[in-house]
């Protein structure tokens, strides 16, 4: 592995069969748990799955898994997967799967991940956010792709699909008809269009005009306030307080309308949590930092107990 791509010293991935004997397995497809079960596993397929009695682990790597459970990958569904060194962070957690918001280095990651080059759950990418121009004659994001006409839109849904993006990305700043010029444009061409719902439009008014998630909730407040509170003139994704004042029979029904149209949400909630908490993290920048530091250095010596364990185990 080129150093100057993941500065991490991995050991190589196991070649051959490897099976986790007496497990408990959660499936999750009900309410129920598999005991005594092993799971043979095969470049990075799971190959066989039963009672211990009935799989024939002769000449595979065996793992006792005694007293332990297996569940299925957790996914990480809006995330920023910008650095290969958070592999470990993701796997130490169980992630097997991330969403994340995409550049062309993604896009080569997801490539290498592929080809079982180094240890990263699977990525789906999303396109850089498509977005309107702002009074400062910028879009909202600093690496957004300006869209100002519905004629835009074909040309670069093609250009992301063609590049290998598995998602449109739509964003704040649009204007409603360029949002529908984007939404017809993903469906033709059989990606789905997510976005952060633009300042101009409400919610239900982005469905339908083919937003298939939406990966925060700013601005949910638009078409949702109580009647005694005074609409923004200008709305801003980053203002609180429009989410103060919010007609909950309102978010109920919007609600009802996103699970009948199978519209999903990922409301980093994270996000205004961590926006509350600059106070104090400006008095404790060190000790937060310290913290931080800790935490990842205990993940990353999970991860590597955990391929020190695989390693020291025999054949069978």
């Amino acid at each position: 592995m080129n150093p100057e791509f993941l500065q991490l010293d991995l050991p190589q991935r196991l070649a051959g069969p490897v099976a986790l004997a007496h497990v408990t397995v959660v499936p999750m497809d009900a309410e129920r748990r598999l005991p005594d079960h092993s799971l043979v596993l095969e470049d990075g397929l799971i190959r066989a799955l039963g009672p211990v009695r009935e799989i024939d682990t002769t000449g595979m790597r065996v793992i006792d898994g005694s007293g332990r459970y297996v569940m299925p990958g957790l996914a990480d569904m809006y995330t920023h997967y910008w650095d290969p060194a958070d592999c470990p962070l993701y796997l130490a957690h169980g992630i097997t799967l991330v969403r994340t918001v995409g550049t062309p280095f993604q896009l080569a990651m997801e490539r290498v991940a592929e080809r079982g080059e180094f240890p990263s759950p699977r990525m789906i990418t999303i396109s850089p956010p498509i977005d309107g121009v702002g009074p400062n004659g910028r879009t909202d994001m600093p690496r957004g792709v300006a869209m100002t006409s519905p004629e835009q839109a074909q040309p670069l849904v093609q250009r992301f699909v063609l590049g290998g993006y598995h998602q449109i990305k739509a964003f704040s700043l649009l204007q409603p008809e360029n949002l529908r010029a984007l939404g017809q444009a993903s469906a033709g061409a059989g990606v789905r269009m997510t976005a952060n719902c633009p300042n101009a439009m409400t919610f239900e008014e982005a469905i339908e005009a083919g937003a298939s998630c939406f990966d925060q909730l700013h601005n949910i407040a638009r078409g949702h306030l109580r009647s005694d509170a005074p609409v923004p003139e200008r709305w801003d994704r980053f203002d609180p307080v429009p989410g103060t004042r919010l007609d909950f029979a309102a978010i109920r029904r919007l609600a009802r309308f996103m699970a009948e149209r199978q519209t999903w949400n990922v409301p980093t909630l994270v996000f205004h949590q961590r926006d509350g908490l600059k106070q104090l993290r400006s008095k404790r920048p060190w000790s937060e930092f310290s913290r931080s530091f800790g935490i990842l250095q205990r993940h990353r010596n999970r991860l590597n107990d955990s391929l020190g364990l695989l390693e020291r185990q025999p054949h069978v």
